[in-house]
């Protein structure tokens, strides 16, 4: 099965759910799924990639990678973590598919993938995440077949039970495959298990190879040759760390009494030719160098070029730069090198000699896993990461090397189109703005989409503010005044906006500085034709943060407010915004400290013309420390009444609940109503009005895979749920499950639900 990379979808936009819950009969109205158009140029993936691994598949080699484009909020699990892509080459290097696909993409955490060619397809090993014996979580190894047109022909991963994730390697004997790995859930010992050509394992209990020993084993490789298979791993041992090995049968009967030394140092790789072996070795020689060093070995397990041939010479192997080895169909080829440089040499199978001694340098590329389709040719590839501004990202590189040496150029593997992120959407009533972030590995836009009555795209995207960088711009938020919409959002400089005509012509001609210095996330709502807009700022030092805001006059851009209204809250976050009896209301989140867990939600009013209120508060005091960790706020008005909803531990001690509170245009507070009184986390609100009642939406985690202890790392996912709430705080859609699915949440494309406008 083939996965989309990750986009928006409309379904989500809570603008668009009020208006169609705007009658009493609309609580089964859905709107159809469509994408957001004219935002998907293919460029180098937003987050890390890591971790490749390639494998030779008759003419075509393939690659695969730990992929975490598809965290959509930056946590460790947060919706969705690693998965596994992967991508096809031919013999001649020319990339088979336009964009990676996706081979494993479930729940909680793919990671560090292994391939395997049976003749027939490829089988993938990877580490995931299941339940243990206990009935909690624990790493869990997990395979799925891959054919050679790419498409995943398991529906669902094939289990390894009894296998914990530590040194995995797979090999196949031409029919089926062997898994083996160090680590089940009671000891350490060395374990095999079988899995068939038709993806059946074989071995539920895996098979013992080598006993557990007060050391760990590692650098595990294994491969197939004339009926045998040839483990090959580094045993610590105090002082030493020797390659050790052992052989089996394709039924996984042990062929020695017990495992033999092989080498010095552990093996950097191992593979076969069909009829034999060869290894390759970093050893320190003597006078204290480093030497690549390599030997054929014959199916008994002897090496057969004494204590291995000094392959690189005067060219030692730099640090932190890989060592590898391929099969071209008639000769082994070795590459390794340093930083800034990679060699390759040449070993006749017959006699073992390097044709090439010390290497040819190969200019153009850097050291990686190499793997060969078998025509004199390398494909490598390797996982750099690329600095963009102050940060950056890991990406997966790859380079063809042709049958003389000659390097091609080198290419991104880990490509899709942009990550859509944290939308938006405001309505004019007659159609809709929204705004979003769209995120490659290199670049971050501002994204603005104006839509008709019906939501359908009225233009391709416009972008509003971009930079060559992960750090900014930020997540933008969107109003309408009556005549114009503005957007505002964080970029380096500080807060800014920018207005839009109704069907999304740009009316600055450049981000609009508001305030500085200030960060996000921002916020922005319109009072008459004025707009205000909120953002944080950092106090003598960012210890401390509060939240400042400034008027915009629309007709103009004019920013009314050159030094911000400031408000008060020793460490705030989440300032949001609303219009409530003829003033702004200013909703925040304020902990008692940068390290404290206890907060405060405060508010405040400010009038048309700027002046302010003491702060007030809203709710509190509640810790953020607990559930998911997830703390946000939703605020809407419906002009005499606005309801604050945000997330606290109310039923649970580990879970988080949603409250809701009305507050009238006196600055009253009234009591907290518990709306989501059910297990797992319910976070992220968002509230709008629909000119009769309050449409909230968040994401809950009541369904989720992890069961009634809402573990993440099962399964982190959410599904976004909604109700309406009438003017007096009366909750509508009040059912068993006290809620009703508006759709469920993708797995891949999460975390950006929207901020309904009022």
């Amino acid at each position: 099965m083939r996965y989309p990379t990750p986009s928006l979808r409309l379904v989500t936009m809570l603008g668009l759910l009020a208006c169609f819950l705007s009658r009493a009969d609309a609580a089964s109205v859905r709107m159809p799924s469509r994408y957001v158009p004219g935002d998907g140029a293919i460029a180098a993936a937003a987050k890390d990639q890591v971790a490749p691994f390639l494998c030779q598949g008759g003419t075509t080699v393939l690659a695969v990678w730990s992929d975490n484009r598809a965290n959509s909020t930056g946590g460790y699990e947060g919706e969705t973590s690693w998965d596994i892509y992967g991508m096809r080459f031919d013999a001649s290097g020319q990339a088979l598919d336009k964009v990676p696909f996706a081979i494993a993409a479930g729940p909680a955490s793919q990671k560090l993938p292994r391939a395997s060619w049976n003749g027939t397809n490829w089988l993938v090993v990877f580490e995931s995440v299941d339940f243990g014996g206990t009935g909690y979580y624990q790493t869990s190894l997990e395979a799925l077949r891959v054919a050679p047109d790419g498409h995943v022909l398991d529906p669902k991963p094939i289990k390894l039970y009894n296998m914990t994730p530590a040194g995995e390697t797979v090999a196949s004997d031409g029919s089926g495959w062997v898994v083996v790995n160090q680590g089940t859930p009671v000891n350490s010992d060395v374990v095999a298990a079988r899995i068939s050509s038709a993806g059946v394992l074989l071995d539920p209990g895996p098979r013992i190879l080598v006993p557990a020993t007060l050391y760990p084993r590692g650098n595990f490789q294994l491969a197939y040759a004339g009926g045998v298979f040839l483990l090959a791993y580094g045993e610590s041992a105090p002082g030493s760390d020797p390659a050790t090995a052992i052989r089996f049968d394709a039924f996984l009967n042990l062929l020695d009494a017990s495992p033999f030394g092989l080498g010095p140092s552990p093996l950097d790789r191992l593979i076969s030719n069909g009829s034999g072996f060869y290894a390759v070795w970093n050893e320190q020689l003597p006078n204290g160098t480093v030497a690549v060093t390599g030997s054929r070995i014959d199916t008994n397990g002897q090496k057969l070029d004494g204590n291995g041939v000094n392959i690189s010479g005067p060219n030692e192997p730099g640090a932190y730069a890989t060592t590898s080895l391929a099969w071209d169909g008639s000769q082994w080829k070795v590459t390794w090198g340093s930083l800034t440089e990679t060699r390759l040499a040449r070993v006749d199978p017959a006699t073992g000699q390097v044709l090439d001694p010390g290497g040819v340098l190969v200019a153009g590329t850097k050291t990686g896993i190499s793997a060969s389709a078998g025509n004199g040719s390398l494909q490598l590839a390797w996982s750099e990461f690329v600095w963009v501004g102050q940060s950056g990202s890991y990406d997966v590189f790859s380079t063809h090397i042709d049958s003389s040496n000659l390097a091609g150029p080198t290419r991104t593997l880990s490509v899709g189109a942009p990550s859509q992120l944290r939308a938006d959407i405001a309505t004019s009533g007659n159609g809709y703005m929204m705004v979003y972030r769209s995120n490659t590995a290199a670049r971050s836009r501002v994204i603005a989409q104006p839509l008709d009555a019906a939501g359908k795209p009225l233009s391709t995207p416009i972008e509003l503010d971009a930079a060559d960088s992960t750090d900014y711009p930020g997540y933008p938020a969107v109003a309408w005044n009556g005549s114009v919409y503005m957007a505002a959002w964080n970029n380096a400089t500080g807060v800014v906006a920018r207005r839009l005509a109704a069907n999304g012509a740009t009316l600055d001609p450049a981000p609009i500085l508001v305030m500085n210095p200030g960060f996000g996330p921002a916020d922005v709502e319109a009072l008459g034709h004025n707009f205000l807009v909120a953002g944080l700022r950092c106090g003598s030092n960012c210890q401390s943060i509060f939240p400042i805001t400034a008027r915009v006059r629309g007709s103009d851009g004019v920013v009314l407010d050159p030094s911000p209204i400031q408000m008060g809250g020793t460490y705030s976050s989440s300032p949001t915004l609303a219009v409530l009896g003829g003033r702004w209301l200013l909703a925040w989140q304020a902990n008692a400290s940068h390290d404290n867990a206890i907060a405060y939600t405060l508010g405040t009013f400010i009038d048309a013309a700027g002046a302010k209120v003491p702060d007030f508060t809203i709710h509190g005091p509640y810790s953020t420390a607990g559930g998911n960790g997830i703390f946000r706020l939703g605020l809407a008005s419906s002009g005499n009444v606005a309801l604050m909803v945000q997330s606290q531990e109310l039923t649970s001690g580990t879970e988080t609940d949603l409250l809701g509170r009305l507050i009238d245009p006196n600055g009253t507070v009234h009591p907290y109503v518990n709306l989501t009184p059910w297990k797992d986390d319910q976070y992220r609100p968002r509230v709008a009005w629909d000119g009769s009642q309050f449409v909230v939406v968040w994401q809950d985690q009541k369904t989720d895979l992890g069961g009634d202890w809402s573990l993440e790392q099962i399964d982190a996912r959410s599904d976004l749920m909604g109700m309406r709430i009438s003017p007096a705080g009366v909750v509508i859609d009040r059912r068993a499950s006290s809620s009703r699915t508006v759709r469920s949440a993708r797995r891949i494309r999460t975390s950006w639900l929207p901020r309904g406008r009022r």
